[in-house]
C-alpha cells in the first residue's frame, strides 16, 4: 500500500492538501494549466474546499493547491 493510501485510510476527519508546481515554458503552458483548473472549478466546485492558482510569469511557474475534506 501506497503512504498516502495508508494515511487515508484511517478513519476519521480529516483534510488533505495537494500542491502542484508546474514549470512551463511559455505562456501557452500556462495557459493550458489555467484552463484546467477553470474546468476542475467549473465541474467539481462541491468536491473541494479550496483551490488557489498562482502563477509567476517571469519564471513561468504555475503553482495550484487543492484542499479537500475528506
Amino acid at each position: 500500500m501506497k503512504i498516502l493510501d495508508e494515511l487515508n485510510s484511517i478513519k476519521v476527519s480529516k483534510k488533505v492538501k495537494t500542491s502542484i508546481e508546474y514549470n512551463c515554458k511559455n505562456e501557452d503552458q500556462e495557459e493550458k494549466v489555467f484552463d484546467l483548473v477553470r474546468n476542475i472549478l467549473t465541474d467539481n466546485l462541491e468536491s473541494f474546499s479550496k483551490i488557489t492558482y498562482d502563477v509567476e510569469p517571469s519564471e513561468h511557474v504555475v503553482k495550484v493547491e487543492v484542499s479537500q475534506s475528506l
